[in-house]
């Protein structure tokens, strides 16, 4: 059995969502231009070239460019080492089961602490507090880098 960091929050609160047969979702034009966003910050902080269009055809607009800029300037003014970004951090839990995931940008600040960010486009709120797929992207990270962190953002 799998279960993605994006999913975490279902079976970590229902325990018998596991045992449920529903139907995956499907993707819709918001989902697209968060991707797509996705890819400019990634474009951005990886100092690669980039075209007008992300993978998935969607036109990086002025809104995608005003939005993701300011991100960019405030992880690359705190991160000591690489920034890296759309990176997959699959692992096991103790019980066999597999966590699969692929955070958006992870990096190591000034003050020694590991940052795990997820970039959120559009209208909504997310908590943060209790947010278990940032938490799954954190237990990956520490289990690829081998080492403790005595804080994580």
């Amino acid at each position: 059995m799998h279960v993605r960091c994006s999913g975490l929050a279902r079976p970590m609160v229902c325990a018998g969502y596991a045992f449920l047969d529903l139907p995956r979702s499907s993707t819709n034009p918001a989902a697209e231009q968060g991707t797509a966003a996705g890819e400019y910050l990634e474009k951005l902080l990886t100092n690669r070239p980039m075209g007008s269009t992300a993978s998935n055809g969607v036109y990086f607009d002025d809104d995608m460019k005003f939005y993701t800029t300011p991100i960019y300037e405030d992880v690359m003014s705190r991160a000591a080492d690489q920034v890296l970004c759309e990176t997959r951090i699959d692992w096991e839990t103790s019980s066999g089961i597999m966590i699969k995931g692929q955070y958006d940008i992870a990096f190591v600040d000034k003050e020694g602490r590991l940052c795990i960010e997820d970039l959120k486009y559009g209208w909504g709120i997310v908590e943060v507090k209790e947010n278990w797929q940032l938490l799954g992207y954190a237990i990956g990270e520490v289990i690829k880098r081998g080492k403790p962190f005595q804080e994580i953002s």
